[in-house]
């Protein structure tokens, strides 16, 4: 939103002691980008488990161990 000076302008005001910063906004991208890390590191200290534990260990795979590889190699290419 443009205020009638051509500023820009919020929606709402802001809180009380909180000052507006539309030129240079302070990045929380890093939030982003360390769940987009920690997620997929956690999901494969599950699954890597379980899929040598059907495959070596019980030298059974069920068709919940199938689906998984496919499921979870398009998860972490996505």
């Amino acid at each position: 939103m443009s205020s009638a000076d051509g500023a820009a302008a919020g929606a709402a005001p802001p809180p009380e002691g909180v000052v507006p910063n539309f030129e240079n906004p302070e990045w929380i991208g890093y939030r982003l980008v360390i769940v987009s890390v920690v997620f997929p590191v956690l999901s494969l200290c599950f699954l890597i488990p379980r899929l040598y534990a059907a495959g070596f260990i019980l030298r059974k795979w069920h068709a919940d161990d199938c689906e998984m590889l496919p499921k979870a190699l398009l998860g972490l290419s996505y």
